[in-house]
């Protein structure tokens, strides 16, 4: 009787389960870059912000020194009134 020769090879059940590990792990690395992804975004906006008022301070302080401008009060906050200058 002749012996049938043996193959080595994988079976459908160990591809099918090496795909469902890799199909998971793609899928937590996807999840994990996306929300990277957010933060980085969310903190580039923040530090925008940041920027733009940190801008508005220092703005507004070189305004203040300036000796020809008036400063008036005016509901809900305050009016410079220079020369050539109306800032509200």
């Amino acid at each position: 009787m002749n012996k049938p020769n043996k193959i080595a090879a994988f079976t459908m059940v160990d591809i099918l389960t090496g795909m469902i590990i890799t199909s998971i792990i793609i899928s937590m690395v996807f999840f994990l870059f996306t929300s990277v992804n957010k933060q980085v975004y969310t903190y580039g906006q923040v530090r925008n912000d940041l920027n733009a008022f940190l801008l508005m301070k220092s703005d507004l302080k070189r305004q203040f020194e300036k000796n020809e401008n008036e400063i008036i009060g005016i509901p809900g906050g305050i009016s410079i009134i220079g020369s050539s200058l109306e800032l509200n």
